[in-house]
């Protein structure tokens, strides 16, 4: 068993009705259209899923999760995930500019508790909940979709567990945890 589905993680904006308009995160998204990605994975045989970090600037509504449940669906997207911008509280010995910048921005543009339980609440009136997993995601049917609505911050659960994430830095780093820096893989 390979790699067989590749996340494409997007930022929400302002206007979610223009699905092909979303920042593509950890890229210059101006050089990359989010449409011919998808139909490239397709191409080849990869299953896309659209990543989505909701934001402060994402209007978080019903109206604008389905219209991407829509989107995904017409391109052949079996699966999506909204996920809240989140911060690990305590990364010893990554006290660093960086790091701090991140925590920062993302306490800012976070959704608040409030507006993500109303997210929450109003996709899940939209599907069936068909699993709830052990890390606290929530997996939903909506219109044929496969619609998982967790925190960023996931941990595997188990010992034996295989690499949940895996963690791309911009500057080259890749780790498999988020609580550590000696979780570097590369």
């Amino acid at each position: 068993m390979g790699m067989d589905i590749v996340a494409v993680s997007v930022m929400g904006a302002n206007n979610a009705d223009n699905i092909e308009g979303l920042d593509i995160r950890g890229t210059d998204a101006k050089n990359y259209n989010l449409l011919k990605i998808i139909d490239t994975l397709n191409e080849v045989g990869i299953v896309p899923r659209l990543s989505v970090l909701l934001h402060d600037e994402f209007t978080a509504e019903a109206k604008q999760a389905m219209n991407i449940i829509d989107w995904c669906r017409s391109c052949n997207v079996p699966f999506v995930t909204f996920r809240n911008l989140a911060y690990y509280d305590s990364h010893k010995g990554w006290a660093n500019d960086s790091v701090a910048s991140c925590i920062t921005y993302v306490k800012k543009h976070q959704l608040k508790s409030l507006q993500l339980r109303r997210f929450y609440n109003d996709v899940a009136k939209e599907g069936n909940q068909l699993r709830k997993l052990p890390y606290g995601a929530e997996i939903f049917g909506i219109k044929g979709v496969s619609v998982c609505i967790t925190n960023c911050l996931t941990d595997a659960i188990e010992e034996n567990e295989p690499l949940r994430n895996i963690i791309y830095y911009p500057d080259g780093r890749v780790y498999y945890d988020w609580r550590d820096e000696g979780a570097r893989i590369f």
